[in-house]
């Protein structure tokens, strides 16, 4: 069932980002949203497949799912992405910090350590 809002996915944690590959093979991801006014919101690393994915084909599809993506419920929105400038960073990162309190803290601190840029996508409901 696809819808043209992202509602339904305001409480699950972790939610599959279906992107496609340039050969057209989809891939799930089970990853970390935010919503804001019916945008996602996603953080990832600029050097991560599913972001150079997103940027190839700026189109997904979320599902609510566990924590490690095999469990889907909920209706899947398709979207459609875009790579967010670094200004709106620290906003986002706000948003991050309130729904995912301390978990999302330590992966700031992991990802930093490592030094990897990281990104922020706005989803759009289709």
């Amino acid at each position: 069932m696809t819808t043209a809002s992202f509602a339904a996915l305001a409480d699950p944690r972790y939610v599959n980002i279906t992107t496609y590959r340039k050969n057209g093979t989809t891939v799930r991801t089970p990853v970390w949203i935010c919503l804001e006014n019916d945008k996602a919101y996603l953080w990832t690393s600029l050097d991560s497949f599913k972001a150079k994915r997103l940027q190839n084909n700026p189109a997904c599809e979320l599902t609510p799912c566990n924590a490690n993506g095999k469990k889907e419920f909920g209706p899947t929105v398709q979207g459609t992405a875009r790579l967010l400038p670094a200004a709106d960073f620290a906003a986002k990162r706000a948003l991050f910090r309130k729904k995912y309190g301390w978990q999302g803290y330590l992966f700031e601190v992991i990802n930093a350590s490592r030094r990897t840029p990281q990104c922020y996508f706005e989803i759009l409901p289709m």
